[in-house]
């Protein structure tokens, strides 16, 4: 118990035990379900050693005391022989702000194997721009394996994560995503299913199609127990739930980022048509992070390879996505320096150092979907960046982008 002194004084401070109904956490926060929240003292918690702020809003009663809320979360349901799986009253959340508390809920736990698939490609980028190591040697293209491997299977991280918040199996959840990334389906064209044509879906590197997926086996599920005999649910209902949300997923859930990446190209070779390179460049490198989010990002890969076929180089993306980068670790740099915690100056650190190196994957996932203002400066930096590379004419003559990129443009 290495944090009971430090709970005993929590509690006490959030009226007791009996005050409490049930309490959970994110990434640096515990949460408090309070019967009567007259009775916390804000004041003398903050004045507690370990305590970074207290904030209190219509979600929940919330005391921020750093990355190792985990532990402190653990010990203290012991302490109120809760099981942390407690019914907490439903609030109405502005649809926009629930959907990215969803987000941000569900990459907390799998945050470890994001953070390190983002220092492992920033360590290995250094050592080919310093000449240490080949790209093409068998001890890079190994350890290389690790960082596409964790990006690769991210649904079934996200599946297993959010599957709980959503009301459905983890592990029906984690088959679903399993079977959307095996050979037979994953950016794999010509398939159909009842007689219906699918289009062309690449699963892998994304997480939106596999979100709404197990949001609607929730419904699914809670369906089939209503509707299933009680003797049969044991054997009918995981099967049921897959086929059902098997064909579902594949003709309509997975195809949204597909028509999110098509929508995204239309624009952006509108703008290019009517206004220049340079609208585009804004506009791209002001959106990435957005993108990449919604699993959108690689819709231009398509649109470079042409750029590269036909002028021998790219003017609009990579240099696009190289200054969205670098603002991205611009906007980390200032949280670890301004970060009073140890554990997240190390976190921000290293979210720094991976942009940096053109992964920007564990900054997005890990903070932009919590904090908002750095998104948002992010947005603003990268846009402003992307009109003056515009401007300038700025061309990318390998497909390179992040530090390692530089030699390229």
């Amino acid at each position: 118990m290495k944090y009971k002194e430090f709970n005993n004084k929590i509690i006490e401070l959030v009226g007791g035990k009996d005050n409490i109904q049930a309490v959970v956490h994110c990434m640096t926060r515990l949460r408090f379900t309070l019967k009567d929240r007259s009775k916390a003292k804000g004041d003398e918690i903050r004045k507690l050693d370990g305590v970074v702020d207290v904030v209190s809003n219509d979600v929940a009663y919330q005391i921020i005391i750093g990355t190792h809320v985990s532990e402190v979360h653990s010990e203290l349901i012991n302490m109120l022989e809760l099981s942390g799986n407690e019914e907490v009253k439903k609030v109405k959340k502005n649809p926009v702000k629930a959907v990215l508390d969803l987000l941000s809920e569900s990459m907390t736990p799998i945050l470890e194997p994001i953070i390190a698939a983002g220092m492992l490609a920033g360590v290995l980028s250094l050592l080919t721009l310093t000449g240490l190591i080949s790209a093409e040697s068998p001890t890079f293209l190994l350890l290389d394996n690790i960082r596409s491997a964790i990006f690769f299977f991210l649904p079934i991280f996200m599946a297993m994560s959010c599957a709980k918040r959503l009301n459905a199996s983890p592990y029906l959840a984690v088959a679903l995503a399993a079977t959307l990334l095996s050979t037979g389906i994953n950016g794999v064209s010509g398939l159909s299913i009842f007689g219906i044509a699918l289009p062309t879906t690449t699963y892998s590197n994304s997480f939106i199609p596999i979100i709404l997926a197990v949001w609607f086996m929730g419904y699914v599920q809670k369906a089939l127990k209503k509707v299933v005999p009680q003797f049969l649910q044991y054997f009918l209902n995981p099967v049921f739930t897959l086929i059902i949300c098997l064909p579902i997923t594949l003709m309509l859930f997975g195809p949204i980022g597909a028509w999110i990446g098509d929508g995204m190209s239309y624009v952006c070779l509108f703008l290019m048509d009517k206004l220049g390179n340079w609208s585009v460049i804004a506009l791209y490198a002001a959106l990435q992070p957005f993108l990449i989010m919604l699993g959108a990002g690689n819709f231009i890969i398509p649109i470079v390879v042409q750029f590269h076929s036909e002028l021998g180089y790219d003017p609009i993306f990579y240099a696009a996505c190289t200054i969205s980068d670098i603002a991205v670790a611009g906007a980390m740099l200032g949280y670890f320096l301004r970060s009073k915690d140890k554990k997240q100056k190390q976190l921000f650190g290293t979210f720094s150092f991976s942009a940096l190196m053109g992964v920007t994957e564990p900054a997005i996932y890990g903070a932009f979907v919590k904090f908002r203002r750095p998104f948002i400066a992010v947005m603003i930096g990268g846009g402003v960046g992307g009109l003056f590379a515009g401007i300038a004419q700025v061309k990318t003559y390998a497909m390179a982008w992040g530090l390692a990129g530089l030699p390229s443009y």
